[in-house]
C-alpha cells in the first residue's frame, strides 16, 4: 500500500476508534446525565443527517430540520429515518421532530405518499447489498465494494442513490462491530464516488477521508453535548424542580438554533415565556441571538482549569458577550 494510503487508513482506524470511545464514554454517565447528553447527540446527529440529505436531494431550503419552510421535505426525511433508527435516543428525537413538524396540506398528501413508497423501495434495494457484503473486510473495502454494486442503480433515479447509500450506511454498515441499535455514521457518500471514471485507488482514498470525518463527527457530537451540559449546570447551579430551561436547552444545544415560536411548541408553552429562557439561556453565555432576527443560536462554552487554581479557570465565549451574574 503506498505511503499516503496507509496515511489515510490509518486516520480513518484511529477515527473509527475514538468514536467507539467516545460512545463508551456514554455509558460511563450516571444514567440522568447519560440521556441528557444522548438527546443532545442524537439531535446534533439528525441535524448532520438531514443537511446531508439536503445535499444528495439538491434541496435549497430548509437549512434546519424544523424550519418552517421545509415541512413536505422534512416529513419524507423523518418517515425514512424512522424506519431505520433503532438507537432510542435517535428515535426519541425523530417523534419529537415529526410531532412538531408543519402539517401536510391536502395538495401535498397524495405526492408525499407516491415519494415515500418510491424512496423507501430504493432505500430497500440498497439495504439489500449490506447483508450480502464480507465480513471480513474492513469498513473502506466495505464502502468501496457497496458503491461497485450500486453504480447502475445511481443512472435510473433522477436524484441518484447518494442519499439512499448515505442514509443506508448510516444505520447500516457496522462500522464498530456493535448491536445495530448504536449512533449513526453519517455522510459516508459522495455523489462523485459513483463516477464511472474514478480510480478505485482515487474512491478509497476519499471514502477513507470520509469515513474519517463521519467518525469524527460522531465523537464530537458526544464531547460537544457533555461539555454544553456541563457548561449549563455551571452557570444554572439551583434551578427549581419545575423549571424548563434544562429541556429548551437541550433542544437548542442539539439543534444549533431555536425562535421562541418553535420553542414553545417542544416543551409546551407560551411563546413569551419560551422567549424568556431563551434570554436567560443569552445572559448565561449559552446562547447568542441576531437582532432582528427571531432566533436564537447555541453557543458552545467550555470550563477552563481547576477550581483549585482560579487563575486558570475561565468560560469561553464569543467577544461581546458578558453573562448575568
Amino acid at each position: 500500500m503506498p505511503e499516503h494510503d496507509r496515511s489515510a487508513f490509518s486516520k480513518a482506524v484511529f477515527a473509527l476508534g475514538h468514536a467507539d470511545a467516545s460512545l463508551s464514554f456514554l455509558k460511563l454517565l450516571p444514567q440522568e446525565a447519560q440521556e441528557q447528553v444522548s438527546a443532545i447527540v442524537a439531535l446534533q446527529l439528525l441535524e448532520t443527517l438531514w443537511k446531508q440529505y439536503r445535499v444528495d436531494r439538491g434541496i435549497g431550503y430548509g437549512r434546519t430540520l424544523l424550519g418552517v419552510d421545509n415541512g413536505y421535505e422534512q416529513r419524507v426525511f423523518t418517515a425514512l429515518v424512522a424506519e431505520l433508527a433503532e438507537w432510542q435516543p435517535l428515535r426519541a428525537a425523530i417523534g419529537q421532530i415529526r410531532a412538531h413538524s408543519p402539517a401536510l396540506s391536502i395538495d401535498e398528501r397524495a405526492p408525499f405518499d407516491a415519494i415515500i413508497d418510491d424512496q423507501r423501495d430504493l432505500l430497500l434495494d440498497v439495504r439489500e447489498q449490506f447483508g450480502r457484503l464480507p465480513a471480513d473486510i474492513d469498513p473502506t473495502g466495505q464502502a468501496s465494494l457497496l458503491i461497485d454494486r450500486c453504480q447502475k442503480l445511481d443512472l435510473l433515479d433522477d436524484f441518484g442513490i447518494c442519499w439512499a447509500l448515505n442514509l443506508g450506511s448510516a444505520f447500516g454498515l457496522n462500522m464498530l462491530g456493535r448491536a445495530k441499535a448504536s449512533a449513526p455514521f453519517p455522510s459516508l457518500f459522495r455523489r462523485e464516488m459513483l463516477r464511472f471514471d474514478r480510480t478505485k485507488a482515487w474512491r478509497e482514498r476519499a471514502l477513507d477521508l470520509a469515513l474519517t470525518q463521519s467518525a469524527h463527527a460522531v465523537s464530537a457530537s458526544v464531547f460537544r453535548a457533555y461539555h454544553f451540559k456541563s457548561a449549563f449546570e455551571i452557570r444554572f447551579p439551583d434551578l427549581r424542580s419545575s423549571s424548563r430551561l434544562l429541556t429548551a436547552f437541550i433542544y437548542l444545544a442539539g439543534m444549533g438554533e431555536l425562535t421562541p415560536s418553535l420553542l414553545s411548541r417542544l416543551v409546551g408553552c407560551s411563546e413569551p415565556g419560551a422567549r424568556k429562557m431563551l434570554r436567560k439561556l443569552e445572559y448565561g453565555g449559552l446562547a447568542l441571538s441576531h437582532r432582528p432576527s427571531p432566533a436564537f443560536q447555541s453557543i458552545e462554552s467550555y470550563r477552563l482549569g481547576s477550581a483549585r487554581a482560579p487563575w486558570l479557570s475561565g468560560n469561553t465565549r464569543p467577544a461581546g458577550i458578558i453573562a448575568a451574574d
